[in-house]
């Protein structure tokens, strides 16, 4: 009878078992059996007399096997076929980032993963520790979402430190996939109102950013004056000053009319443009 042995390849992927059967393709008369490859370094397989086979790697590579492939009767110098393993790399590498409070921070964890094409990436689980909201539950005081890409967006309504547990699935794993972490940092974003004394016509300088407690980046931008601020003669509200500001908090203050003077100073952490938090002077 015919006996038409075909080589065969797969690809497994790391502590995840790859089952399949060599005997498929090839062409042998019934009765046939197929024998135990010897073991490899790295990984092991079971094969079945009848061509099904068990395969499971601990590392990555390429695992090449040889199966005696026996007729009816035979059990010496049996012809032979070949199965050759593909495991590729997979590396998941730990990510760290810094956000801040109440800004939307994106960004993506597979960037410096080595992962096999139709990884995925599932839902984060939150570390009990996570600052919470108020009286909350833990880790109410952010909400991160994340694609299967590995892409994410994290927001913080509460400083603190936010560590999440990532599975990362190999492709039709559903099941034990491992994992990798996420660990974002708020800093504490702390404004405090300031009072200042000036005298007319007299330069008063200073700095609103003293008793803040703030990211390092973070910007001081243009104050706007309250419109209940004094007025030089018939000029519009606050004509009585001027107060300049710089990006780093620090201020020059001159009146030339006498009353209170109040302004509103947003104060935007590193990047951001909009929707700043303000402080009063």
């Amino acid at each position: 009878p015919v006996n038409t042995l075909v080589d065969d390849a797969a690809t497994a992927y790391v502590n995840i078992p790859k089952s399949g059967n060599i005997s498929t393709n090839d062409v042998v008369p019934t009765g046939t059996t197929y024998g135990q490859p010897a073991q490899l370094t790295g990984a092991t397989i079971t094969v079945g007399a009848n061509g099904t086979y068990t395969f499971t790697a601990t590392v990555a590579g390429t695992y090449t096997y040889t199966v005696p492939v026996c007729a009816p009767g035979q059990t010496t110098n049996c012809p032979t076929e070949t199965l050759v393993i593909t495991v590729p790399v997979n590396t998941l590498v730990d990510d760290a980032e810094t956000a801040y409070v109440n800004i939307p921070k994106s960004g993506n964890i597979s960037t410096n993963d080595v992962t096999p094409v139709g990884t995925t990436y599932g839902t984060p689980v939150a570390d009990p520790t996570n600052p919470a909201a108020s009286s909350g539950a833990a880790s109410s005081g952010a909400v991160l979402t994340m694609t299967a890409n590995g892409t994410y967006t994290f927001t913080a309504t509460v400083a603190g430190t936010y560590t999440y547990t990532v599975p990362v699935c190999a492709p039709g794993q559903t099941t034990n996939c491992p994992t990798t972490t996420i660990v974002f940092t708020v800093p504490v974003n702390t404004l405090v109102n300031d009072a200042a004394t000036a005298y007319v016509n007299i330069p008063q300088p200073g700095s609103i950013a003293t008793n803040d407690v703030t990211p390092a980046g973070t910007t001081y931008g243009t104050p706007v004056a309250d419109p209940t601020n004094p007025a030089l003669g018939t000029g519009a509200a606050s004509s009585g000053a001027v107060l300049t500001m710089t990006a780093n908090g620090t201020y020059t203050f001159t009146a030339t009319v006498a009353g209170t003077y109040t302004y509103t100073v947003p104060v935007c952490a590193p990047g951001q443009t909009s929707n700043c938090p303000t402080t009063i002077i």
